[in-house]
Parts: structure tokens; sequence; C-alpha cells
């Protein structure tokens, strides 16, 4: 449910203020909800939509590319990657 919040609500953002909403800390909360979920159930819908929410907070933002980058998103995805190598929403 948290994360279909943050998504409508990041669907909402005006590209000029995506930056900031990136200052937040919404992206690292999104990837330790990825990392803390890895040995669950978590569904393929359920790891596409949470990647899409990081898609849409980093898309043409360069700022928030850089806070995934510094805070292990690459490794992350590689390790969503490897858990899930047959789902087509996670390449």
């Amino acid at each position: 449910l948290v994360i279909s919040l943050i998504f409508w609500t990041v669907e909402l953002i005006k590209p000029d203020t995506k930056d900031q909403f990136g200052s937040t800390g919404v992206i690292e909360a999104v990837m330790d909800y990825i990392s803390s979920n890895m040995n669950s159930q978590l569904t393929y819908q359920t790891i596409a939509d949470v990647w899409s929410v990081i898609k849409e907070i980093t898309h043409e933002s360069p700022s928030n590319c850089d806070i995934f980058l510094k805070h292990g998103g690459l490794q992350l995805f590689l390790r969503c990657y490897r858990a899930f190598p047959t789902d087509e929403y996670i390449i």
C-alpha cells in the first residue's frame, strides 16, 4: 500500500520538482523496501511496481540518479535481476 501511494504521488510530481522529492529520502526508503523483501514472497508485479517508483523518480533527474547510485541502487538491481532472471518487468 505504501509503495502504491508513493507511486501515485510520484506520478503527480512536476518534472521541475522531482529533484526536491528525491531529496526527501524516498529513494532510499523504496530501496530499503526492496532489499528487506528480497527473501519474501514478492510477486513479479510487486517488484515491477517498486521498480516503477524508482524509474519515475530517477527519470531525467541527475541528482536522483546520483542518490540511487550512491546508495547501492545498481547492486540492488543486480540482486533483483538474479532473483527474478525471467521477469520482463525488471529488465
